[in-house]
């Protein structure tokens, strides 16, 4: 349906003999990592029973401690139940058993509640195969609280493996947009734009990650999973700005001048607004 009501507009645009401008959206890959709640949760003791982040027990180290192991007999050996707890319970149960070597008992209880590729892709994740337990959990969709997506994208940050995590935060936000613009969306505005001499790309996403420390946008330019601050409206402007003059759709005769874009720590000054170290994931 998207496709469908762009390509309307496309066609209408060209009978009419009128430019477009497409853009390209931005996107917050680092949705939620950032928050300093989430980070006090992950950062707690897993207990022997689940209460907190169902997926983080994929990204505690290797190998497994003694306390670990203990935990998991403790778990293990849980009688009662409820029945709002099973899908936490069976998957902490799954991954830790999958983690000690219990590779049947882990698979069985991993697919209980979650199906088969929530098995093979934690299975791909513990055994170091990071691209394929990718392109696995990419198709689970949504399991327990987050996406496993989401999870190895922050184990891969925090591993200082940008471009992996990149890969699995953009795959997160195709199943999980949260208000965000699904991937395969950016790519029909830049297929349309590719297709149609009339119509021109604004790139706003490559921009996000130009101007994003490793390239993961997050709260440096966002005030929440969609809503940018004035700094990362402002890089987007400038995108846009020189999409215009670059295509020759700005004024005849005028010429794109970096130099004329406003510094953003100066505009900062003068119009009073929060300064780069300032802004934060709150508003």
């Amino acid at each position: 349906q998207y496709e469908d009501n762009l390509r309307a507009i496309v066609e209408a645009a060209e009978k009419a003999n009128t430019t477009v401008l497409l853009c390209r959206m931005p996107l917050n890959l680092r949705k939620d990592w950032d928050s300093a709640d989430f980070q006090a949760a992950v950062a707690q003791p897993a207990p022997h029973f689940p209460t907190g982040p169902l997926w983080s027990e994929l990204v505690r180290p290797l190998p497994p401690t003694a306390t670990e192991r203990q935990e998991t007999e403790k778990l293990q050996s849980l009688e009662d139940v409820s029945a709002g707890d099973q899908i936490y319970y069976w998957t902490v149960r799954g991954i830790r058993e999958l983690r000690l070597g219990q590779t049947a008992e882990g698979r069985e209880h991993l697919r209980r509640f979650n199906g088969p590729c929530a098995a093979e892709g934690s299975e791909s994740w513990l055994a170091g195969d990071i691209d394929k337990a990718i392109q696995v959990f990419a198709g689970c969709g949504t399991v327990g609280q987050k996406s496993p997506l989401f999870w190895i994208g922050g184990a891969l940050f925090e591993r200082g493996a940008f471009d992996d995590s990149r890969r699995a935060w953009t795959a997160n936000v195709e199943w999980n947009p949260g208000g965000r613009t699904r991937p395969s969306y950016n790519e029909v505005t830049a297929a349309l734009a590719a297709k149609h001499e009339h119509v021109f790309l604004a790139d706003l996403h490559d921009r996000a990650m130009t101007v994003s420390p490793n390239g993961l946008p997050g709260s440096e330019i966002y005030i929440d999973a969609c809503h940018m601050n004035w700094r990362g409206y402002a890089h987007m402007s400038d995108a846009i700005l020189e999409a215009i003059f670059e295509q020759g759709l700005g004024p005849k005769g005028a010429k794109f001048d970096p130099s004329r874009l406003p510094d953003k720590a100066e505009l900062a000054k003068s119009w009073r607004l929060p300064s780069a170290e300032e802004l934060s994931a709150t508003p």
